[in-house]
């Protein structure tokens, strides 16, 4: 085993929740949310994955 299969749960298409906070590194709370889609594929054979990412604002 050398671990190629590991991340196989991530393989797919996925309909995702993203957040983030509305200003960074000043201390607020506040958040923003959006949707959006992922696409994660095996690479190189199983060695890596290629990750795209849609955001839907």
């Amino acid at each position: 085993m050398d671990g190629r299969d590991d991340f196989d749960f991530l393989i797919g298409t996925w309909k995702v929740h993203h957040r983030r906070l509305k200003e960074r590194l000043k201390g607020s709370s506040e958040w923003e949310e959006f949707e959006g889609d992922t696409v994660d594929r095996k690479i190189l054979n199983g060695l890596g994955t290629w990750t795209r990412t849609s955001f839907t604002k």
